[in-house]
């Protein structure tokens, strides 16, 4: 998110994630013969020969395991040095984090992609590294996926119109509204209506609705209309939007984006 609301956890508020890491199971050997050609340098072809068929085993593992990473965005790499460079590859990827294809997507340095909300809360949670390969996530590629994500992010997700509603969130300043990402406005609206069918003594004894932004659950109070971060209390009010009534706030420039990637330019 911009540099005014989405700096620490009390300013993010995007996809459903659980940030885990994965790792392949296995990798196939590959075996390398040799063979000595002098009795006389018999010891020392036989050093050198198990040094190299060693050698041989490792780049063999290596390449195995990157030719089975191909279609989940843990690629090596090679086409590009360039943190920023987030274009995907053509065809569909899903996210090492999350499990689920691909929606927003960052490459890092190390050549690996994940969502943008996956690799976002990650970092919220203070792991400032590649979870799969480990490599450190330098700090100017942090302040860009945690202030300037329009940035970097590639394939963009855009705000699905033929929803019933539209739900948004206060941004930090509280001048502006962001989107709720497509995915987390359905589950919303959903467990909106389920809220809203009780009769109204039950509705105020119900226990909030919660959903995982960034890797953080959090509470929905439909009663309130807030989000909450239980781990610090902090709040954001929330809306629910008919499609003229976004229609409207986006005309006043009072939609800055979806879940946290800024698609309204800013005013001078």
């Amino acid at each position: 998110m911009d540099s005014d609301s989405e700096s620490t956890w009390d300013s993010s508020s995007e996809e459903l994630t659980t940030c885990t890491n994965t790792r392949p199971t296995s990798t196939t050997r590959v075996s390398v013969s040799t063979s000595s050609t002098s009795s006389s340098g018999s010891t020392s072809s036989s050093g050198s020969t198990s040094s190299g068929a060693k050698k041989g085993k490792k780049q063999g593992d290596f390449k195995t395991m990157l030719a089975r990473t191909k279609g989940t965005g843990l690629d090596d790499g090679s086409d590009s040095d360039d943190e920023s460079d987030s274009e995907s590859s053509g065809g569909p990827t899903d996210c090492a984090i999350c499990h689920l294809a691909m929606k927003n997507s960052v490459k890092l340095k190390c050549g690996h992609k994940y969502c943008y909300a996956c690799i976002k809360g990650t970092i919220l949670h203070g792991h400032k590294e590649c979870p799969y390969c480990r490599d450190q996530i330098s700090a100017s590629m942090i302040k860009l996926i945690l202030e300037r994500p329009e940035k970097i992010c590639r394939d963009v997700e855009k705000v699905d119109r033929d929803l019933k509603s539209f739900w948004v969130y206060e941004s930090r300043d509280g001048k502006c509204w962001w989107n709720y990402d497509n995915k987390s406005n359905t589950y919303l609206e959903r467990a909106y209506e389920n809220w809203s069918s009780l009769p109204a003594a039950a509705q105020n004894g119900t226990h909030p609705y919660t959903m995982t932004v960034c890797g953080t659950s959090v509470e929905i109070h439909f009663a309130q209309m807030v989000q909450i971060n239980p781990r610090n209390n902090a709040q954001r009010r929330i809306d629910r939007l008919n499609l003229n009534e976004m229609k409207n706030l986006e005309a006043q420039g009072q939609i800055r984006g979806m879940g946290g990637i800024r698609t309204q330019k800013k005013k001078n």
